[in-house]
C-alpha cells in the first residue's frame, strides 16, 4: 500500500520549488514469503535559472526504512545533491548532480553489513558515501538523439534490501517517421550488497502511434549476470535472497505493450 503527496511552485519566473513525500508499506500473504516493512520518504529540490542555458538544482532527501524484524531494525538514509544543467550548444546539452549520502542503522542485524560483525545483539552503525548522475545529450541529427548517462545510487530494493549501484548506458533514438520510432539501449552496472554482481543488458524499442490515443511499443531485451563475488547470498537484515545465484547466467525477454491516453476536460472549460 502506498501514499504519496506533493506541490510544485514557482515562487518567480526563474525559481522552481518542489516538495514530495510518499510511503509505502510492503507486506507479504503469506507472511513466511518475505520480512514486513515500510519505505517512507521526504523531498525537497530548489531549481534556479541563471539564463536561459544554465540552471542550478539542490535538492534534499530523507528516507526510513522500519523493518519488522527481532530487532525492529531501522535504516535512515540522508541524500543531499547538488547539481548543474547546462545547454552547451543547440545539438549537446548536460545534467550532473552530485553528493554524499548517509545511511544510519539502528538496532541492525549483527552480521549485516549496515550492522556490523562479531556482535551478540542489535547494534547500530554509520556509513557514508557519495552518489550523482550524469546525462550528456547530443543531438544528431534531425530524428536521430544519442543519450549517454552515469550514475552511482544508494536505496533499497522492492524487497527491502539495501543495495549501492553503479551505472553506465547509453541511448540511441531514431525518430523514423511522424508514427514510429526506434530505441537502442546498452548498459553495464554493478550491484553491491552481502555480495558484489556485475551485469550487461542490450535491448532495442519499436514504437508506433495508431492514433493520437493509442500506443504500441515492443522490445526485445538480452541481459548477462557475471560470477557474483562473495559467499553470502542471504541479506541478514531481511533474510531475503540477493541474487537468485553466484555463477553467471543470460536472459531474453520480449515485452509488447499497448497505450490508451485520454483527457479529462472539466465542464465549462471549452
Amino acid at each position: 500500500m502506498t501514499t504519496s503527496g506533493g506541490i510544485d511552485r514557482a515562487p518567480t519566473h526563474l525559481d522552481f520549488v518542489s516538495l514530495f513525500a510518499t510511503s509505502t508499506r510492503t507486506s507479504y500473504e503469506p507472511s513466511s514469503g518475505g520480512l514486513p516493512f515500510t519505505d517512507t520518504l521526504a523531498r525537497g529540490s530548489w531549481r534556479h535559472s541563471f539564463s536561459p542555458i544554465v540552471a542550478v538544482n539542490l535538492s534534499s532527501e530523507a528516507e526510513l526504512l522500519d523493518y519488522d524484524n527481532v530487532f525492529n531494525s531501522r535504516v535512515q538514509i540522508y541524500r543531499e545533491q547538488v547539481g548543474v544543467d547546462a545547454t552547451l550548444s543547440p545539438l549537446l546539452s548536460f545534467r550532473g548532480n552530485v553528493g554524499p549520502a548517509f545511511l544510519v542503522t539502528e538496532n541492525g542485524v549483527p552480521t549485516s553489513p549496515f550492522g556490523g560483525a562479531g556482535a551478540t545483539g542489535a547494534v547500530s552503525s554509520s556509513v557514508l558515501d557519495w552518489i550523482g548522475d550524469a546525462v550528456l545529450t547530443y543531438k544528431m541529427m534531425k530524428d536521430t538523439t544519442l543519450t549517454f548517462l552515469a550514475s552511482q545510487s544508494v536505496g533499497p530494493s522492492v524487497v527491502g534490501s539495501i543495495f549501492k549501484r553503479d551505472t553506465l548506458s547509453a541511448n540511441l533514438i531514431y525518430t523514423i517517421n511522424s508514427h514510429s520510432s526506434l530505441s537502442l539501449s546498452a548498459s553495464g552496472n554493478r550491484q553491491i550488497s552481502t555480495t558484489t554482481t556485475d551485469y550487461a543488458s542490450a535491448s532495442a524499442t519499436y514504437s508506433y502511434n495508431f492514433t493520437r490515443e493509442w500506443l504500441g511499443q515492443f522490445t526485445y531485451r538480452y541481459q548477462h549476470r557475471f560470477a557474483s563475488t562473495g559467499l553470502n547470498t542471504i541479506d541478514p537484515l531481511t533474510g531475503i535472497q540477493t541474487v537468485s545465484g553466484t555463477g553467471p547466467a543470460d536472459s531474453h525477454s520480449l515485452l509488447f505493450v499497448f497505450t490508451h491516453s485520454y483527457v479529462l476536460v472539466p465542464p465549462g472549460s471549452y
